[in-house]
């Protein structure tokens, strides 16, 4: 899948190996927020 994703967008692997882990990062830790109920609106904006 990944490589399909890199001929069709004209990606390098390291640019989507770098987004797919910061966008992976970010969800975890609004789930950690989520999970200890200290989430708000401005949580999510920072994150």
């Amino acid at each position: 899948m990944l490589n399909y994703i890199c001929k069709v967008q004209k990606i390098s692997k390291y640019l989507a190996f770098k987004l797919t882990g910061w966008t992976a990062l970010t969800f975890f830790n609004i789930y950690i927020d989520f999970l200890t109920r200290e989430i708000n609106i401005s949580m999510i904006i920072i994150n």
